[in-house]
């Protein structure tokens, strides 16, 4: 979900936490390598950009359910995903994230709400941000707002290994 609102929250929340990315270990789940020019310049020990499908900046071809398999539980200090609303299994992909992140890491999303008025073929969901408030429960959050007509923006801290179920949380299916 690349914008100029998306970009903005997640360059303030990254530079908020700049110390935590010097030195640290950020991923990022897109299809574009957005913040990599912002991250590298913070002195990351690792960027690493994963994605479903293979393109410009993608540095490991790999579905957002293996990212366990692949990198290891607790294993980021920072995760940066704008891919929700096009992952099928948007709540396996949420505990995904959720296993390979550091307890007191930083989450950065932007995905599509409600409101949002185009249509994208490639989307599956929208989201409310009480869907993200709720999927992340094991998380302080920082800021949690919708950009009416566009998507909404997360900034949390995790506080530990969430062991909530999110199956009964509905996100609203594009059709």
């Amino acid at each position: 979900m690349f914008n100029e609102n998306y970009f903005e929250f997640g360059k303030k929340w990254l530079n908020i936490n700049a110390d935590m990315v010097h030195g640290g270990k950020v991923l990022e789940v897109s299809f574009l390598d957005t913040f990599r020019p912002i991250v590298t310049k913070m002195s990351p020990s690792m960027y690493v950009n994963a994605s479903s499908k293979n393109g410009p900046g993608v540095d490991i071809e790999e579905s957002p359910y293996n990212l366990v398999e692949t990198f290891g539980k607790t294993y980021f200090d920072i995760v940066i995903c704008d891919v929700l609303q096009y992952i099928k299994d948007w709540k396996r992909a949420v505990w995904a994230i959720n296993s390979v992140m550091n307890t007191e890491g930083i989450l950065i999303i932007g995905t599509r709400s409600i409101s949002h008025n185009k249509e994208c073929a490639s989307d599956h969901w929208r989201f409310t941000t009480n869907n993200l408030y709720e999927a992340f429960r094991g998380f302080s959050i920082q800021e949690l707002k919708e950009c009416l007509g566009d998507g909404i923006l997360f900034a949390g801290m995790k506080r530990e290994i969430s062991t909530n179920d999110i199956s009964g949380i509905l996100a609203h299916e594009v059709i």
